[in-house]
């Protein structure tokens, strides 16, 4: 992926590192996260840097960076509703996975 310049606020360090240990983080915790979420970022792979931003997911009290998410071919809407639905639907196993550590971006 493309660097962001000027990085994201809730993004601290380049995505490689961190989607790895999210996804990771996040399979181990639930399978149906972890493979939606590298599906939102395969997505999101395909998008420019400066096209993502931060969202706040209150209920979890994280911030994460976030391909656009509007419909496709502009974003990735069909990958965020199946993110967003396997987190909110598995919240007890996936959320601490989510919020142990950022969630990576653009990087």
């Amino acid at each position: 992926m493309a660097s962001r310049d000027p990085r994201l606020a809730c993004e601290p360090t380049p995505c490689n590192a961190r989607c790895v240990a999210t996804y990771t983080d996040l399979t181990a915790a639930n399978a149906t996260c972890g493979s939606t979420y590298l599906d939102l970022l395969a997505c999101g792979a395909t998008k420019s840097a400066d096209s993502w931003s931060c969202l706040t997911i209150t209920l979890l009290n994280v911030s994460i960076p976030m391909p656009p998410t509007t419909p496709a071919p502009e974003g990735c809407g069909t990958q965020f509703t199946a993110f967003s639905a396997a987190i909110v639907g598995n919240l007890l196993t996936c959320g601490p996975a989510l919020t142990a550590r950022d969630a990576g971006g653009p990087g």
